[in-house]
Parts: C-alpha cells; sequence; structure tokens
C-alpha cells in the first residue's frame, strides 16, 4: 500500500521529534525534517513530498508562510500549517497561500491524521480538476468546429479560438455576455432566428439547423450549421440543466463546392445531351443509371423517363443478349472494348449501324461497377465510305501517276537550274582568268622575266585544271541526268584506285604543304564501277585539299564491314557551319564556298559524288565542324 511521504518543518525540536513519531505510528512516510524556510524549500526540490506540514516561525530571515508560498508555486505541493500563532496579522497572510489545513499546537493526533488526509484528497483532486482543465482546453482549441458553452442561463461561460474567428467576439469579451448578444443568426429571406440556445433551454432538447446566416461582431455574414444540446448532470438526470453547449461551423468552403458542383452536373448534362453520340451508362441488369438526349429520341422516351429503367423494356430478346454478353465482358475484365459495327433498330424502325466503345467505371458509391457505352452512328459514313473508296482508288492511280511526273520534273528543273548556273557563273570564272592570264602574257611578253613568266604558266595551268574538272563533272553529271551513263560494276582494288586519284592531286597538296596519310589496305577490293569511284576519290580528296590549311593534314582510312567497305576522307580545315551541312548534297541548294587560299569550286562535285555512291548501292555521309575539319564518309559493296 502506497504511504503519503511528509516534509516536517518545525525549529523546536521536542515538537519535530514528537509530530514524527506520531505521524510515523498513522501510516505516513517522513521525507525528511527540517528546521528552517531555506532548508524546507531545498527539501522539497530534493524529495519531492506527498504534503508538508509547516510551522510559521522558523530560524533563519524567511518564516513558515514565506517558504509555504515557494514550495507550492514552485513545486505545488499542499501544506498544512502546525503553529500556535492565532493573531490576525498572521491569519491573513497564511490564508494568501491557499493552505489545505491550518491546525492550532498543541494539536490533537486525529485532527492531525483527518487533516492530512483531507490535504492530501482534496490536492489529488484539484490537481486532477487541473489536468482536465487543461486537456479540456487543449480540446476546444484543436477541434475544427467552433463551440460556446453557457449556463442554465444562457451566459457565455466558455468560448473556442473557431467560435472566436467566426463571430469576432474574443475570449475576454464574450465571456460573461448573454449568448444573444454574442450568436445572431437569420434566414436566407433575411428574417432574424430564434437563439438556439434559449430555445434548447425552453424545450429542453437537441436544436439544429443548417445552412443558415450568422451575424458577427463588426456586421460580417457567415453561412453556418449549427446544433445545441441540453448539458445536464450524468449523475441525475432529473437535476436542472447545467447549461448549454453551442456547436457551429463555417461553411463557406462547402456551399461553394456545392455550387460548384451543382453547375457541373448542368454543365456536363448540357455537354452529353448535345454530343450527337449515344451516351449510356447501365449497371450489370441493364439498369439505365444515365442516357443522353440522343439515346432517349432514338428510344423515343425522355432522359427523365428512361433512368432508373432496364434496357429490356426496349431492345428485343437478342439484342439483350447480345448487349449483356459484351457488358459482362467488360465488367469482369475491366477493359475497354471496341466494336467497330453493330447495329441499332430506333423506335421507328429504322436501322442504325453503330461504332462503339464500352468500358467499366465506378458508380457515385465508388463500388458499384457500372458499363459506360459511346456509340457514334456511322450509318452515313458506311454509304460515303464505300462511295469514296471507290473515288479513292481512282484517285490512287492518278496521284502516283502525277507524283512520279511532279518528282522528275522537279529533278530535271533543279538540274537545269544547276547546270545554268555553273555554265552562267562556275564555268564562266575560269575561262575569264585564262582569257586574263593569256592576255597579260602577249601584252607583256617583251617585258616580262622568266620567273614572272613562270607565275603566270602556273596560274594559267591552276585555271585550266580548274576549268577541266569542271568541265570533266559536268559532262558526267550531264550523263547521270540524261541517263546515258554506264554502270559497269566489277571487282576493283581499292588502294589501285585510290594511288591514282591521289597522284593527280600530289601537286596541289604540295603547293600547300599539305600531307596525305593512308590508311588503306592493299588487299580490300569492292564491287563497283572503277571509272565512278574515281570521280567520287578525286572529287573528296580534292575538296579536302583547297579546304585545308598550309602544312596540314588530310587522312584516308577504310573500314571492313559486314556487307560493305567504309572509306573516310579527314580533314583538319575549315569545316562545314550547321546551317550548310544538310544542303551540299543537294541539287538546288547553292553552298559553294572558297577555300583557304581562295578555291573556287561549283559545289557539283558532292553532288556528283552522292549521284555516283547511290548508283553504286552506298550511301555518302559527312560530319563536320566549324573551324576543327570534315569527314566525309561513303560506303561501296563488297566483292560478291
Amino acid at each position: 500500500m502506497y504511504k503519503a511521504s511528509i516534509l516536517i518543518v518545525e525549529d523546536n525540536f521536542i515538537v519535530m521529534m514528537e509530530l514524527k513519531d506520531r505521524l510515523t505510528e498513522m501510516g505516513y512516510e517522513i521525507a525528511d525534517t527540517v528546521a528552517s524556510g531555506e532548508e524546507a524549500i531545498d527539501k522539497a526540490r530534493l524529495c519531492h513530498p506527498d504534503l508538508t506540514i509547516m510551522d510559521i516561525r522558523l530560524k533563519g530571515a524567511m518564516d513558515g508562510i514565506d517558504a509555504a508560498a515557494s514550495i507550492k508555486k514552485e513545486f505545488d505541493i499542499p501544506v498544512i500549517y502546525l503553529t500556535a500563532h492565532t493573531d490576525e496579522d498572521t491569519l491573513q497572510r497564511a490564508k494568501i497561500t491557499e493552505p489545505f489545513g491550518y491546525i492550532i499546537k498543541p494539536f490533537d493526533e486525529r485532527e492531525l491524521n483527518s487533516t492530512i488526509e483531507m490535504a492530501l484528497y482534496k490536492h489529488k483532486m484539484e490537481k486532477r480538476l487541473k489536468e482536465n482543465e487543461h486537456w479540456l482546453s487543449t480540446t476546444l482549441k484543436s477541434i475544427g468546429d467552433a463551440l460556446i458553452a453557457t449556463n442554465s442561463y444562457g451566459i457565455i461561460k466558455l468560448i473556442n479560438p473557431v467560435a472566436e474567428e467566426i463571430t469576432g467576439w474574443k475570449y475576454h469579451e464574450a465571456i460573461g455576455l448573454n449568448i444573444k448578444d454574442v450568436f445572431v443568426v437569420k434566414d436566407d429571406k433575411g428574417n432574424f432566428l430564434e437563439n438556439p440556445v434559449i430555445t434548447s433551454l425552453q424545450s429542453n432538447s437537441i436544436v439544429g439547423e443548417t445552412d443558415k446566416i450568422l451575424i458577427s461582431k463588426n456586421g460580417a455574414e457567415t453561412p453556418v450549421d449549427f446544433s445545441s444540446a441540453p448539458i445536464k448532470d450524468e449523475n441525475d438526470l432529473q437535476l436542472p440543466l447545467i447549461g448549454i453547449v453551442l456547436v457551429f461551423r463555417d461553411i463557406t468552403e462547402r456551399k461553394k463546392t456545392k455550387g460548384l458542383i451543382e453547375k457541373q452536373k448542368i454543365f456536363l448534362r448540357e455537354i452529353i445531351d448535345t454530343d450527337p453520340n449515344y451516351i449510356t451508362v447501365k449497371n450489370a441488369e441493364g439498369k439505365f443509371e444515365l442516357t443522353n438526349k440522343a439515346v432517349a429520341e432514338a428510344l423515343g422516351t425522355t432522359t427523365d423517363e428512361i433512368v432508373g429503367k432496364r434496357d429490356v423494356e426496349y431492345f428485343a430478346g437478342k439484342e439483350i443478349e447480345y448487349q449483356r454478353k459484351l457488358e459482362e465482358e467488360v465488367l469482369n475484365s475491366r477493359k475497354e472494348i471496341f466494336v467497330p459495327e453493330e447495329k441499332l433498330i430506333d423506335s421507328k424502325g429504322k436501322v442504325h449501324l453503330l461504332q462503339t466503345f464500352r468500358r467499366a467505371i465506378n458508380g457515385q458509391d465508388g463500388h458499384e461497377k457500372l458499363v459506360l457505352s459511346v456509340a457514334s452512328d456511322i450509318t452515313e459514313l458506311k454509304l460515303i465510305e464505300k462511295a469514296l473508296e471507290k473515288k479513292a482508288a481512282e484517285l490512287t492511280e492518278m496521284n502516283l501517276k502525277l507524283n512520279e511526273s511532279e518528282k522528275e520534273l522537279r529533278v530535271l528543273n533543279e538540274s537545269k537550274d544547276k547546270f545554268f548556273s555553273i555554265i552562267a557563273h562556275d564555268l564562266r570564272s575560269p575561262f575569264m582568268a585564262l582569257l586574263g592570264l593569256s592576255r597579260h602574257l602577249f601584252d607583256e611578253i617583251d617585258n616580262i622575266d622568266k620567273e614572272e613568266l613562270r607565275s603566270v604558266s602556273e596560274n594559267i595551268l591552276r585555271s585550266a585544271n580548274n576549268t577541266f574538272d569542271l568541265l570533266e563533272n559536268l559532262l558526267q553529271w550531264a550523263k547521270v541526268k540524261t541517263g546515258r551513263i554506264n554502270y559497269e560494276p566489277v571487282e576493283i582494288n581499292l588502294k589501285k584506285i585510290l594511288d591514282k586519284a591521289i597522284f593527280l592531286y600530289e601537286d596541289n597538296a604540295a603547293k600547300k604543304s599539305i600531307f596525305i596519310a593512308i590508311d588503306v589496305d592493299d588487299k580490300i577490293s569492292v564491287s563497283a564501277d572503277p571509272n565512278m569511284v574515281e570521280v567520287i576519290l578525286r572529287n573528296l580528296i580534292s575538296n579536302a585539299i583547297k579546304f585545308s590549311a598550309r602544312k596540314s593534314m588530310i587522312n584516308i582510312s577504310s573500314e571492313n564491314g559486314k556487307d560493305f567497305i567504309k572509306i573516310n576522307v579527314a580533314d583538319t580545315g575549315v569545316g562545314i557551319s550547321k546551317n550548310k551541312i544538310d544542303k551540299i548534297f543537294q541539287v538546288g541548294s547553292n553552298v559553294s564556298t572558297l577555300g583557304t587560299e581562295n578555291e573556287e569550286g561549283s559545289g557539283l562535285g558532292l553532288i556528283l559524288c552522292k549521284e555516283f555512291v547511290g548508283i553504286n548501292k552506298g550511301e555518302i555521309s559527312v560530319e563536320s565542324q566549324t573551324g576543327k575539319g570534315s569527314t566525309f564518309s561513303f560506303t561501296l559493296p563488297k566483292k560478291m
């Protein structure tokens, strides 16, 4: 059994010992004994007894009353005064500390025992009440609803923070006011209602209303639901009411949501009723939960009449059996089922061809499984489709012929434009250079020295070579475009034909101190037209030299694939910009640029390369970065 612990504070040793013996005989545990107020506070802090018996006149600067006040405030330990002093001043000072007993010496043992028991019980009850009040206060502050409690006269005794916010009345303002002054409500027509608390008090019953308007302290209006209920003594329900508890909540957001839902319903109804498709929602037994106007009109009824009825009232037995089978499959599989063509016979006997989607959806309760069907009437479309199929076949044949003719015309037109461009500019320029140099040589033959003669001769030779290359490319390209070129694939040694092409441009490379590195196996053979391969290599090598700076390097390598040999011509020259790289193989584009030493070109070489690579069943591509160079790659089939 638990023994209450008691701290004895007494400066008279004999009284202290007697008190200690008596308390021990009564069954209490002595926490400690001290003779001064300061010691009492220290011991209370250390052992925290259940009760302190305190003499008022003590040793030291602090008397028992001051010590008791500190112990109560700091540790919430009940105090009983045991003293010989009964003067008015002492009693008034002691009363302020709210002692749990005041015993006059000499004490009576039974009086002491009963006072101690009463003090311990009273303190226990007060502590429990404080805890309950704390929990109640915390709960009222935490709940989301507003709450006001009144006594049996309608006087406010409690109001929580939510109620403060809605009514506009602060706690300290509302406490003590009549509920009629704080909670004022009216209906949506502006008629003020009788206060529900007063009604509950008069009828001794619960009163509740929904969707009413509360007028706050500052006149603001808030829609609320409220309920007031009597508070009764749970131990005796026959006793008069203790008070009323009024609970209410702000329903502004709920009303907004409800309004939005209603608008959404109307909006959705307008949407499905203006939809020409046939829309239905049925349960597993075939009862219509929803239909649109198109369905109702087809069945000779209205949307309001059809909802709640079963499909057997509108469709024949075979049709019901067919629909039920599909709907059962949808509900079991939870997958959408598409029926490309099915029939509907309307109330007038007209047959409609439908294209239908069916899928399972949840009902409004979230549990019932329903079938949503959306069917499009494709009757007219089917008739049109048959007519269109016939026309489409005719048009397809005609279109193929037109496309072929258009492609041929486009290619011929682009080729013509390119041909005239080369003749007008690219071919004219080198001839002008030849004429100018020849004229200079003719006019100054007697005045020029040997070095100048060599320089002029070199320029004439360069112009002549460029003109020859251009004419050669032009003639080859003309043969391709007119279908007069001969494609004669044979087995050729790639290294030999590469050496032949390089030989033609060794002088050009040497003049710019460009080194051509070759990494091609002597034994690699390809199946291709040798003349075309030579033209491809000549053009790629010529371009690499043209767009490379002095003292740079050109790398020519090969890669052995499964069915093809890949040849790479890589330089470290000026590169090609991104906006030009997609156009360099196109006939209609003019992307020709000057070389690093103003060497001219027509752009025809790369176009010819693409043509010849394609004829030889290969592919050509380019990777380039401005300022870092380009790598042209093409493939040729291996020997068969």
